[in-house]
């Protein structure tokens, strides 16, 4: 998408709601002269026309020609410049028929109101400076956030607090630029006061910098998920763990061997952490069974997509005397796991369980959790999930730290100024001030319609 597909200033409208039969639904509409044009399909052209910003307007959809009401509405209006796009909006609220909405988008349509594209009310409130590009951002990771904690970490970055932070920064960093601006314009005699270029602030936002990058993995997890795949001997327990993990039966337990002959599969959470649970079938290498050996075959390309692998098993030897269970041995991502710790004698090298009396589970859960999590966020940081901001920071950390060393060495300061220059800009660029419209086509042909 290129972006002079999005169009500025005419009237755009979109369904904001899901196209789906329901109680509610809302049509979006932004635009120069939106209201105006608008009331030519209402019943109450004059109210609406006069209505005051953030009110609500009831009447009804008309057909001009016909004079057809088409649906009894709500409309919410919105006046420039207190609306989300900075534009006059409207929200129509409309009953949730597939075919009413036919009828008014139909009706919008003919009236030269043009469907909005992806991203391209947000995007209108980022070029009128509603908000920053890490706030639009933020609205997509709510949307699509999977965890309470990927929504309350994106809901701060909504509200404005990596902004905030970001936006410190660029003050301070603006100050010491106009510092070092000033050594080089004048001579030293012809300044009054006596100016020192340190690097403490710039160290303290570095480390603040390296802490906000750290949150990356953790947040992306806690937005996207993990995959964890069961993988382990026949009639080791591994499905009565995978229906344990999910809390539910999900897949057919019995003791006679080999049960599971393709993989299960399943969605639940573990320590607020979006999880995708795949029980597989036991690997037996020596099988001339067809669907067993089609079982096995799915099984290995599951596990090469894995976050985590849970060896199952109750007799080690099983692990031991299977080429492709005793290859797995030494990956990083394996949990190794002895079942049924109730009845047999327990192997003090692996995290013990018994899914029949959950002794141990609490262990296993803690063990994925470590796993997953290299660096653990505190609920109450700042936390960032968008790989363009993560990769701009890490640029923004290395300069940071070039100029630093360049000021602790007494190097040129045209060399630190224009050092610190780049890093200025930067921070612009993550906030959206220095406005890249590749960046922004980018980033908003991936939002929802109506957003």
């Amino acid at each position: 998408m290129k972006i002079n597909q999005y169009s500025q200033g005419t009237c755009i409208y979109a369904l904001a709601t899901g196209y789906t039969p329901s109680a509610l639904a809302i049509i979006r509409i932004s635009g120069d002269n939106c209201i105006e044009k608008f009331s030519n399909l209402f019943s109450r052209p004059k109210a609406l026309k006069k209505a005051k910003g953030n009110t609500i307007v009831y009447g009804y959809v008309i057909n001009p020609k016909t004079k057809e009401n088409i649906d009894q509405i709500l409309v919410s209006v919105f006046r420039n410049p207190k609306s989300f796009t900075g534009e006059d909006v409207l929200e129509l609220n409309c009953h949730g028929s597939l075919e009413g909405l036919k009828k008014i988008m139909l009706l919008l349509e003919e009236s030269d109101f043009i469907k909005a594209k992806p991203g391209e009310f947000t995007f209108r409130a980022v070029l009128n400076n509603k908000m920053d590009l890490t706030q639009a951002q933020a609205i997509q990771e709510i949307v699509d956030s999977k965890s309470n904690k990927a929504h309350s970490y994106a809901m701060k970055r909504l509200q404005g607090d990596l902004k905030d932070k970001l936006e410190n920064y660029e003050k301070q960093i603006l100050e010491l630029y106009a510092k070092l601006s000033l050594l080089l314009d004048y001579a030293e005699d012809d300044i009054e006061d006596d100016i020192e270029i340190k690097s403490d602030t710039l160290q303290k936002i570095s480390k603040e910098v390296s802490v906000l990058i750290s949150t990356y993995t953790g947040n992306k997890l806690y937005a996207n998920g993990a995959t964890i795949t069961l993988i382990g001997p026949t009639n080791a327990g591994k499905s009565s763990l995978f229906n344990l993990m999910l809390l539910k039966e999900r897949s057919i337990v019995s003791h006679i061997a080999g049960t599971t002959r393709d993989y299960v599969e399943g969605n639940t959470y573990i320590k607020g952490i979006p999880i995708h649970l795949v029980d597989t079938a036991g690997l037996n290498e020596k099988t001339d069974d067809i669907v067993e050996i089609e079982g096995i075959k799915r099984t290995k390309l599951l596990i090469n997509n894995s976050d985590i692998l849970i060896l199952v098993y109750e007799d080690y030897d099983k692990i031991k005397n299977n080429n492709f269970y005793s290859s797995l041995l030494n990956d990083d991502r394996l949990i190794i796991v002895q079942n049924k710790s109730d009845k047999i004698k327990t192997n003090k090298k692996h995290l013990s369980l018994s899914v029949h009396t959950r002794n141990g589970y609490d262990k296993l859960l803690n063990k994925i959790e470590s796993k997953l999590i290299v660096n653990k966020i505190d609920n109450s940081s700042l936390a960032i999930e968008d790989e363009r901001q993560y990769n701009n920071l890490i640029k923004f950390k290395d300069i940071l730290d070039l100029v630093i060393n360049s000021i602790n060495n007494n190097s040129p300061l045209d060399l630190i100024a224009s050092d610190l220059y780049e890093g200025y800009e930067l921070i612009q660029e993550i906030l959206g001030k220095y406005k890249d419209m590749d960046v922004l086509t980018e980033m908003f042909s991936k939002f929802c319609v109506g957003k």
